[in-house]
């Protein structure tokens, strides 16, 4: 009676095959870090000048978003290509591939970390959102009006209002007198003009349709939506004169 005996030989790799897959897993872990932050590095010098401190901030988070974004892509383009060139099917092999039944331990991990990124992201994304929407004690407040197709500012300027370099001896008395006045001076413009250095609150309705409010140079965007009241608020650090576009097809 004959007996069938099956024996599995597994070669190990030898030591040195080890060290060599160690080293080129380090250097493909150094080079999906460096290049991360390289994108995160370049991509941002096309953005418009940093205008606002608001500016500095969301770009410091796309910044971050960026170099994390930056080093998945290339690790997922490395990976599949590692694959490509290792696994292809030779000249005249013609048989299937070895079944694979999955990997719990490569799962639990693709999907922790993951998971991990996320929460950094949205904890770092909410602090940001806090910060730019939170409104200072100190500030300046003006009525923007959108409507087809311009935009109207409307101001009340009272004593509190004026810079520290202006006093009300410097204004003349019909001005001086409105703006002394109890409901203070009013005007409107089709320029927002802003101080540097202090927060601008910007009330905004519509008189028509929806419209959105989009200083790119500040990186502040705030949709106008009909029969409702909105608003942004933002803190200029660079003199200048920059362009208000309504990010809304009306």
């Amino acid at each position: 009676m004959g007996v069938n005996t099956n024996i599995n030989l597994n070669q190990q790799e030898p030591a040195g095959g080890q060290s060599l897959s160690v080293i080129w897993i380090v250097v493909a872990g150094l080079g999906m870090i460096f290049g991360g932050i390289l994108i995160a590095t370049i991509t941002p010098s096309i953005f418009p000048q940093q205008a606002s401190a608001e500016a500095v901030q969301v770009d410091n988070l796309f910044r971050f978003m960026l170099a994390v974004g930056g080093a998945i892509f290339l690790l997922v383009v490395g990976v599949l290509v590692f694959v490509i060139v290792r696994f292809r099917a030779r000249p005249g092999d013609l048989a299937d591939g070895p079944p694979i039944h999955g990997n719990t331990t490569l799962e639990m991990v693709w999907t922790i970390i993951p998971a991990i990124i996320v929460l950094v992201l949205t904890v770092y994304s909410y602090q940001v959102w806090v910060s730019i929407r939170t409104l200072q004690p100190i500030h300046n407040s003006v009525a923007a009006v959108g409507q087809r197709f311009a935009w109207a500012f409307n101001y009340v300027i009272t004593p509190e209002d004026l810079p520290a370099s202006v006093t009300l001896d410097q204004l003349e008395e019909p001005i001086r007198a409105a703006v002394t006045s109890e409901a203070g001076m009013n005007f409107s413009s089709a320029q927002l003009h802003t101080w540097m250095g202090q927060q601008m609150q910007v009330s905004l309705r519509t008189e028509d349709v929806n419209h959105a409010f989009w200083i790119p140079a500040m990186r502040i965007k705030q949709d106008l939506l009909a029969g409702r009241e909105t608003s942004i608020s933002f803190t200029p650090i660079e003199a200048g004169t920059y362009r208000i576009i309504c990010a809304e097809l009306c």
